[in-house]
């Protein structure tokens, strides 16, 4: 079952309900101007569909605000600069940008939670076995609690490592950073090749982060597979449930590539977010510039697109 709701208006100036088949007016006539300024609403990133999951989408600014729910629930806003991603499916996952970087929750068959309260990413994750990583510094604070327990915290500039399990449990501390290898019921390898934490880990459900750079890259595989890596200053996210999510970050901001029962793919081409989302019908963000243009097409809106892409 698909319903969509959208506030826009026809080539006549009318109110149109949204995915309504209305013919597109003659470009040619001058006579129809504002009708056609009217129409290139459609053009806008003006996005509300509710399918048997929910969708909306909208670009109160600069950046895209996205709201998902499907099986599972998803949520998207920009508050500032970045994307904030809230998640919620057979596991949670929330994610949301209070700063310059990614915060992240996610709570799944395990709960993983992830915040940025500085520079630094924070980290906290509970699966069958316990996982927090906080950040009160300029390190990062892990404390792990598996059928054994884990737990490390920074109470300066080092690592202060605590570590209880009936499993078996490493760490070393090769330079300024923390080395851990856990072995437990669940596998967890973390290693620091640079300045920060590379973190390895495969329980009931598997989850690998390792630093290739300045930020934390994060590889989970679960009941459903997510995997994160850092290719530059950002966080690159890719997310397989019982849905499909992968986020990639090319650049500045984060490229989002979601499929679930229905398909949404966003990808960063420059500055800002591009958004294509496929549902029982199709729907088409591109950044042609400094903001978000939205094209919704349900079976009726080919030629509405058509229009907007001939518009852009």
């Amino acid at each position: 079952m698909l319903v969509v709701y959208a506030s826009m208006l026809d080539p006549f100036g009318n109110p149109s309900a949204f995915g309504a088949s209305t013919e597109i007016p003659d470009p040619s006539s001058s006579l129809q101007t504002n009708a056609l300024l009217a129409w290139s609403e459609l053009c806008q990133p003006k996005l509300l569909t509710l399918t048997t999951h929910q969708i909306a989408a909208q670009n109160p600014g600069s950046q895209l605000e996205l709201f998902t729910f499907t099986a599972c629930q998803v949520a998207a806003q920009n508050s500032g600069s970045q994307l904030e991603l809230l998640t919620l499916a057979a596991c949670q996952v929330a994610a949301q940008n209070s700063g310059s970087q990614l915060e992240l929750l996610t709570f799944t068959a395990c709960q993983v939670a992830a915040q940025n309260s500085g520079s630094q990413l924070e980290l906290l994750t509970l699966t069958a076995c316990q996982v927090a990583a906080q950040n009160s510094g300029s390190q990062l604070e892990l404390l792990t609690l598996t059928a054994c327990q884990v737990a490390a915290q920074n109470s300066g500039s080092q690592l202060e490592l605590f570590t209880f399990t009936a499993c078996q449990v490493a760490a070393q501390n090769s330079g300024s950073q923390l080395e851990l290898l856990t072995l437990a019921a669940c596998q967890v390898a973390a290693q620091n090749s640079g300045s920060q934490l590379e973190l390895l880990t495969l329980a009931a459900c598997q989850v690998a982060a390792q630093n290739s750079g300045s930020q934390l890259e994060l590889l989970t595989l679960t009941a459903c597979k997510v995997a994160a890596q850092n290719s530059g200053s950002q966080l690159e996210l890719l997310t397989f449930t019982a849905c499909q999510v992968a986020a990639q970050n090319s650049g500045s901001q984060l490229e989002l590539l979601t499929l679930t029962a229905c398909q949404v793919a966003a990808q960063n081409s420059g500055s800002q977010l591009e958004l294509f989302t496929f549902t029982a019908c199709p729907v088409v963000a591109q950044n042609s510039g400094s903001q978000l243009e939205l094209v919704t097409l349900a079976a009726c809106q080919e030629l509405q697109l058509a229009f907007c892409h001939k518009k852009s």
